[in-house]
């Protein structure tokens, strides 16, 4: 059997032509050097720039097996999670060399993708669902992001953990994470379409909490974020979004996010 496991590397883009080169080359230098069996998916979520071109360019270079899926509308980063937790469950299942995980990173070459062989590490040894790479562990680096944003940033996070206790999970809405296909398959049985509602980064919470309904074991890594080498304007804007997501946690704590109820045969 291949000591080497097969990871989709999962890459939600909007405008991000000038990422792709930086990022692609990363990606592929840890594909060649410790994970053979690492590929892409790239979703495309109505970029006006040339990102699909250029991501469509790296197709095959070398070896990297890329992918492009998308829409030619914005339609935020949530609908991007869905189309790619929808893809990778759909054609994974039948794929005659499946993968075992699904990692999810932001293109924007802030993050970097020489974690994934640690993240896939602990997941196997702890047999875990679910790993995610935290800026709140000891030894996490977060470069270039304002000290105000780290303070709300963490005092959010504080809050999130007393409202939605998720065990091994301190970071509720870093973008980079490792999912065992097989809680991904669960999860989109229990919700199909419903298993990401929400349009901006609130979806990544969203999508962890429903993950804790399940029942998903999970762990963090400490991050190695370098927002001073990103590309382009932020596309995020922090204090509303910030205020959006603390009315959803308020909401879903007196609503519940169980699955919806199957009907009776």
């Amino acid at each position: 059997m291949n000591q080497f496991p097969r990871i989709v590397l999962a890459l939600p883009a909007h405008n991000e032509a000038a990422n792709i080169a930086p990022l692609f080359e990363r990606i592929d230098a840890v594909r060649r050097e410790q994970l053979p069996g690492l590929s892409v998916l790239l979703y495309d979520d109505g970029s006006t720039d040339d990102t699909r071109a250029r991501a469509e360019e790296w197709a095959g270079r070398g070896g990297l097996r890329v992918r492009v899926i998308g829409r030619p509308e914005n339609r935020g980063l949530g609908a991007a999670l869905l189309a790619l937790i929808q893809d990778y469950t759909e054609q994974e299942p039948a794929s005659p060399a499946p993968s075992q995980a699904m990692a999810l990173m932001d293109c924007d070459d802030t993050m970097d993708p020489a974690q994934i062989p640690e993240m896939w590490e602990l997941m196997k040894t702890r047999n875990l669902d679910l790993v995610v790479a935290s800026r709140y562990r000891r030894g996490a680096v977060v470069a270039g992001v304002p000290w105000h944003r780290r303070v709300m940033s963490r005092a959010a996070g504080t809050l999130f953990r007393l409202l939605h206790p998720v065990p091994g999970v301190r970071d509720y809405s870093c973008g980079f994470r490792l999912y065992r296909k097989e809680v991904l398959l669960r999860a989109w049985a229990a919700w199909g379409d419903d298993l990401v509602r929400q349009r901006g980064f609130a979806s990544m919470v969203e999508l962890l909490l429903k993950l804790g309904r399940l029942g998903a074991t999970a762990e963090e890594v400490p991050l190695r974020l370098r927002y001073d080498r990103k590309r382009g304007v932020s596309k995020m804007p922090v204090s509303g979004n910030a205020r959006r997501l603390l009315k959803l946690m308020l909401t879903w704590r007196r609503e519940g996010l169980d699955p919806p109820q199957k009907p009776k045969s």
